[in-house]
């Protein structure tokens, strides 16, 4: 009988406790929801600095804009070549070259900027959303750096504006171009196949507003995605990532009659 009443009080302590579990359960998700894309980016930027010596340097840039460009660039002088790379819309520098630079550290003199409107770093008040402005910028940034010549690499919305710079902007200063992946020579005909083909928009599949719509870009774009990608990881990335600015770009770009247009539009834009 003893025996029995322990286990009742037992039972009912259980279920007394059982809230306040289910409570600090919630809370932990709550924080690890809020605070994993801030680790993942914290030790992004320790092994930047630690591992391979790049630093940040925010680099105010001449104009009345106030425009400020933040570039990740050696710590200490070298007599490698330097190579400018330059990302997509799937993030900002770190995010998208950190399984590149320590291999690329290994023969280049890396520099890696957040392009404009990309991350909460690089601003301007400028209204301007081109190529052009981006890649004006990003000049500007180089030349501040004492980086008279150098090769660009470029994915994506950053192979535009690579482009745009060896042709425009920086023509005499750049020596090798890379253009990965930006479908530069896509017709508006073969991006509305390629919509077709997706069920979804171009749009929709570069700036995905739902958690289903970013796991379809990530398995579009990734060789390698991750095999687990929880849905609340996923929003936050978007509440991060997509800026008003950023769907600006988006709308710049694809509204273009020909892709190419992008690099190769008026100066004074």
């Amino acid at each position: 009988m003893k025996q029995q009443q322990q286990q009742a009080v037992a039972t009912s302590a259980l279920f007394a406790l059982l809230p306040l579990s289910l409570l600090l359960i919630r809370l932990l998700a709550l924080l690890v929801r809020l605070r994993l894309a801030a680790f993942r980016d914290a030790a992004l930027s320790i092994s930047l600095l630690a591992r391979l010596g790049l630093r940040p340097v925010h680099l105010r840039l001449p104009g009345p804009d106030a425009t400020t460009l933040r570039v990740w660039c050696p710590a200490s002088p070298s007599s490698k070549p330097p190579l400018l790379l330059l990302h997509g819309f799937g993030g900002d520098a770190k995010w998208t070259w950190a399984r590149n630079l320590p291999l690329l550290s290994r023969h280049f003199h890396v520099y890696a900027p957040d392009l404009l409107f990309f991350g909460t770093h690089s601003r301007s008040a400028s209204p301007l959303r081109t190529v052009a402005f981006q890649a004006r910028c990003t000049a500007d940034a180089m030349r501040l750096l004492g980086v008279h010549h150098f090769d660009i690499v470029g994915i994506s919305y950053g192979g535009y504006v690579a482009y745009r710079l060896a042709s425009v902007e920086a023509r005499d200063r750049v020596s090798r171009v890379v253009v990965m992946t930006s479908g530069v020579a896509a017709t508006p005909g073969e991006m509305r196949d390629m919509a077709a083909r997706e069920d979804r928009t171009v749009e929709e599949s570069l700036l995905p507003e739902t958690a289903d719509g970013l796991r379809h870009l990530v398995r579009r774009s990734m060789h390698r995605p991750p095999p687990w990608m929880p849905d609340f990881v996923l929003d936050d990335f978007i509440k991060q990532g997509t800026s008003k600015a950023r769907v600006e770009h988006a709308d710049h770009v694809l509204t273009l009659p020909d892709p190419t247009a992008a690099a190769a539009g008026n100066a004074s834009q």
